[in-house]
């Protein structure tokens, strides 16, 4: 026999060997339960599973390093979202209260749906109302496109749809997916869904008091764009959004290619600088002004820094840019005006102002959007997310992968054991 830990009374009995759940004094453990029922798949409430037990075979190729960061950045944004930096258990009514909200982006078998079910329990055990079962990206579009229907039928389904998205704390969407693009006399756009405006005005309601909105998706948030109205694209890529983003081994691999490849072409662009006499490569240059070079020079130099994990190419100069600048540029033409970039970068770095911050996170962006497999689908918040996330995966020394590992795990039974006790 169990007994509820907020009022000592039984929470279940057995009768005839069969266990029955009564309610207690508090009827907490009661609602505890029936809230998780109506909130969380039964994949993961029975047996129980939350990010301790997230460890997707799909991540197990690929670029490694980014592998192994996105799984390391996921936690963190989960345990932020639920528990603060500090598993203080007021974070979670503090982003709720703040608006704050959270995009999940990964392909098929990722698993999106763990992760969201691991903040669902924390709202079952803290009493937090969330979007009751289903709430999948096609419920979503049939509901709202069912409340534009007029007369009795539409009344009946506009009340349904704003005590299931509007009035709950936490508003989940899931497996969202971009819809089809099409043409028109302003360009391709995106198609919107019957019933946008009516997800406009919910949205706008639920902006105007304090609440959460959890999506996620297989595509990226660039790639949704305004199809569900003009309302959750400004949630999806506002300030208040902790973006989690997951990428298959294909696009790992497609990432890391794209930095190469960037790489590969300011090192050929800084050859004029360097005072290459070669003709053939004169001749395939495009022609820059020596203003173009030197601000060249300086995008290479933050893409270094942002970058500077990464191994060197083959058939390329090892000597990276700021080692030759650290020598005095003895091999560039205009030495004097390549040294003068040097020190304000290196003045720039030391003082860790507004400047260098901006340089760094321009060569992230731009790091990702040259990855064109990619880029065209993201927005500029996601690719600068996923330049992080780059950067992070060109730091770590391959040596400590085992310790990132044994450390990821860590946070996610740390998360878990949380989780659990703070329902007593």
């Amino acid at each position: 026999m169990s007994v509820c830990t907020i009022c000592g009374k039984p929470t279940s009995k057995v009768v005839d060997g069969r266990i029955f759940y009564i309610r207690c004094l508090c009827d907490y453990s009661r609602g505890y339960r029936e809230r998780m029922r109506k909130t969380i798949h039964v994949e993961f409430r029975e047996p129980l599973k939350t990010i301790q037990d997230w460890d997707p075979k799909l991540f197990r190729t690929g670029f490694a390093e980014l592998m192994e960061i996105q799984k390391i950045f996921a936690i963190k944004r989960i345990r932020d979202f639920a528990f603060g930096k500090d598993y203080d258990k007021g974070a979670f009514d503090h982003n709720i209260s703040s608006r704050n909200n959270l995009f999940v982006r990964g392909p098929a078998r990722s698993g999106r749906g763990l992760l969201l079910a691991t903040v669902k329990l924390h709202a079952a055990i803290r009493e937090v109302s969330v979007t009751p079962l289903p709430c999948d990206y096609d419920i979503f579009r049939a509901d709202f496109a069912e409340a534009e229907s007029f007369g009795v039928v539409g009344e009946e389904k506009k009340a349904h749809v704003a005590e299931k998205y509007e009035y709950p704390q936490i508003m989940i969407v899931e497996n969202v997916r971009a819809e089809q693009r099409i043409k028109s006399l302003k360009g391709e756009q995106t198609k919107r869904i019957r019933g946008s405006t009516g997800v406009d005005a919910m949205i706008a309601r639920r902006m105007a008091k304090p609440g959460s909105i959890l999506v996620s998706s297989y595509d990226f948030a660039g790639d949704i764009a305004d199809s569900m109205g003009d309302r959750m694209y400004e949630v999806l890529e506002s300030p208040k959004t902790s973006r989690l983003l997951l990428f298959d081994p294909d696009e790992s691999v497609s990432l890391r290619k794209a930095l190469y490849e960037r790489k590969g072409i300011m090192l050929d662009r800084l050859e004029q600088i360097r005072g290459d006499n070669s003709t053939d490569r004169k001749l395939r240059m495009e022609k820059m002004t020596e203003d173009e070079q030197y601000a060249l020079l300086e995008e290479a130099l933050f893409f270094e820094e942002a970058f500077g994990g990464l191994p060197p190419m083959a058939g390329q100069d090892a000597l990276p840019i700021h080692v030759q600048m650290e020598m005095g540029a003895p091999k560039w033409a205009k030495r004097d005006r390549a040294l003068k970039v040097w020190t304000s970068f290196v003045e720039s770095r030391k003082d860790q102002d507004a400047e260098f911050k901006q340089g760094i996170k321009r060569a992230r962006i731009e790091a990702v959007r040259s990855c064109k497999a990619l880029s065209p689908k993201m927005t500029e918040q996601e690719m600068l997310e996923t330049g992080v996330l780059l950067s992070y995966a060109c730091s770590v020394d391959a040596s400590k992968e085992d310790e990132m590992l044994a450390n990821w795990k860590r946070q996610a039974e740390e998360s878990k054991e949380k989780m659990v006790s703070s329902k007593k």
